[in-house]
């Protein structure tokens, strides 16, 4: 983006997964990047022949227009702001940005820049937290590979089905199993040596090989 630009190119704009409104002090909206449009169901056209104040709730108006002024009037270069937005179907939806002051030109209004995401609700995010961790789940449980999960501290808290299996064990009882039942006894002091290390910080092989204990006895 051009800061010595009339306008920062749309073409950049419409790149930033962020919402963006370029605006000047006269209340006219000057530029808005695809995002914004898909955030507020707005076309392009619509919210260019809109001011920024159109986008706000009735309630909010005064206090973003103080904001806004505000920022410009003190020769600010960046503010942090927050603040509801209006939809096209009327609902509204809490955003957070920032205002960038873009540089004068003679004989011109004072611009900014504003770029804006959506605040999702906590809910929303542990939700989402929750079907990413569903996700990824499915992906272990169902992987060919055995795969072992444990803590700085030795103890096992996850175990894929595989994992088990290989070993002669339901992913319960292999869970339940302490360190020198898992692993063979030739190995158990290197593998402690390497938790150890990196419970300390210092370096530790991320790969290598080893020797597990099947349930029969035998070294896998």
């Amino acid at each position: 983006m051009d800061p010595r630009a009339p306008i920062p190119a749309r073409e950049t704009l419409d790149l930033l997964p962020e919402g963006v409104m370029v605006a000047d002090a006269t209340g006219r909206i000057l530029e808005v990047n695809r995002a914004l449009c898909g955030l507020l169901g707005f076309t392009r056209e619509e919210l260019l022949a809109m001011s920024p104040n159109d986008i706000v709730p009735p309630d909010e108006q005064e206090d973003t227009r103080e904001t806004r002024l505000g920022f410009l009037e003190a020769g600010r270069t960046v503010q942090s702001v927050a603040g509801r937005r209006l939809r096209k179907d009327g609902t509204s939806i809490p955003l957070e940005g920032t205002l960038g002051r873009l540089p004068d030109r003679p004989g011109e209004p004072a611009r900014y820049i504003a770029v804006f995401h959506e605040v999702l609700p906590r809910e929303a995010i542990a939700g989402d937290l929750r079907g990413r961790e569903a996700f990824l789940r499915t992906i272990l449980d169902n992987s060919q590979n055995g795969i072992w999960i444990i803590d700085n501290f030795g103890h096992a808290f996850y175990s894929n089905p595989a994992m088990a299996q290989m070993l002669g064990y339901t992913t319960d009882e292999f869970l339940a199993l302490p360190i020198d039942r898992r692993v063979h006894p030739e190995e158990v002091d290197r593998i402690r040596a390497y938790t150890e290390a990196r419970i300390a910080g210092r370096e530790a092989p991320s790969q290598y090989r080893t020797r597990l204990l099947h349930r029969d006895g035998h070294a896998v």
